[in-house]
């Protein structure tokens, strides 16, 4: 594994920190201009002042569009603190879409927990899936059923399925990456 790891992290060692001229806008429409870096001014935007009391996400099935079983169109985000977890894949997992599908599901899940969020706070989902053909669904969903069970809780945000034709080391069958919002 730590092979493989090593090898997807070469290209990103690469790449030097974005510093970058950015106007932010916070909760209380305060505007701030600053040359610091990105990761300092998300850092500041994080910390800021926050709003209390508020339903953080709704989920909706307009009845225009259709009603999907396993997540919903729409989701209205009103909280104050976006997370956004990177593409998680499994390193370790067998070469079958289920289990591969279960574990990176499960480090999604790990990860919202250490941004102090969890399924329920999802607003977004993107899955990555090689060679994908509708008659992978069943194993696909498999896998998001062990990961919420496993987790307790069942991830059901607006999703989208991309098939692509690999991803970044051949061993890997799906990526997902996510976003959730707080308050």
């Amino acid at each position: 594994m730590s092979e493989k790891i090593s090898r997807a992290n070469e290209s990103a060692r690469a790449r030097s920190p974005l510093s970058c001229l950015l106007t932010f806008w916070f909760p209380t429409h305060e505007k701030v201009r600053s040359s610091r870096s990105a990761l300092t001014l998300l850092w500041f935007a994080s910390n800021h002042k926050r709003a209390k009391d508020r339903a953080l996400i709704a989920h909706v099935n307009p009845d225009q569009l259709p009603k999907i079983d396993v997540y919903h169109q729409v989701a209205i985000a009103t909280g104050t603190k976006t997370i956004y977890v990177a593409g998680q894949v499994a390193w370790d997992a067998e070469p079958d879409l289920a289990t591969q599908t279960e574990q990176a599901y499960m480090n999604v899940h790990t990860a919202l927990k250490a941004a102090g969020a969890t399924f329920a706070d999802l607003v977004k989902v993107t899955m990555y899936v090689v060679d994908w053909t509708p008659d992978k669904m069943p194993q696909l969903l498999e896998g998001i059923t062990r990961a919420a069970t496993r987790a307790g809780e069942t991830p059901v945000p607006p999703a989208t399925l991309i098939g692509v034709a690999a991803l970044d080391v051949p061993e890997h069958l799906v990526e997902i990456d996510a976003t959730a919002v707080i308050d």
